[in-house]
């Protein structure tokens, strides 16, 4: 005998048994329908639109808030310019202006009434008229700021002034500095 394994001859397969075969109910499962293609393109347009009308929305949103706060910038400045004349018009110098503008003059002495005897009593000192009050003689800072004197530009920089509010708010944060 020989090492060499022997083969099994050729045998041709058996066709006339059972075949595979199509279920009849899945026949059509296998195709896509064109309706089903239509809805899918509906379904992702629809969601693209929802976004972007949503981010339009949130855009817009930011847009009207920063206008807002730029608004409500400008009205702290108002209010603060605002209370700087009302406190200009509360000082002694501007009270002191008026009150001569009026015919008043400061009190030279005191005087009193004495009841007993039904007179005017006055004080040591008592000098009958001044003079008017120079509202010179004290300045108010803040009826007329002092001015402040601007160096010369130093040889390639520009001469515009960056313009800045009449009065500056107290709301604004100065931006950090990066490195």
């Amino acid at each position: 005998m020989s090492a060499a394994p022997q083969s099994a001859p050729f045998r041709r397969p058996d066709l006339s048994g059972p075949r595979l075969r199509l279920v009849t109910g899945l026949k059509n499962a296998t195709k896509v329908s064109p309706r089903g293609v239509w809805v899918a393109v509906l379904i992702v347009v629809m969601a693209f639109g929802i976004q972007l009308f949503l981010s339009t929305i949130i855009v817009e949103d930011a847009y009207r808030t920063s206008e807002l706060e730029q608004q409500h910038l400008e009205l702290e400045r108002a209010h603060t310019a605002a209370l700087e004349k009302s406190d200009a018009q509360d000082s002694p110098q501007y009270l002191a202006a008026q009150a001569t503008d009026l015919g008043m003059v400061p009190a030279s002495s005191s005087a009193f009434l004495d009841l007993e005897s039904q007179s005017i009593v006055h004080g040591e000192g008592w000098v009958p008229e001044r003079e008017k009050v120079d509202a010179s003689l004290v300045p108010n800072a803040v009826l007329e700021p002092a001015e402040e004197e601007q160096p010369a530009p130093k040889p390639g920089e520009s001469t515009k002034k960056k313009e800045e509010p009449a009065v500056p708010s107290e709301f604004e944060m100065s931006s950090p500095s990066t490195r």
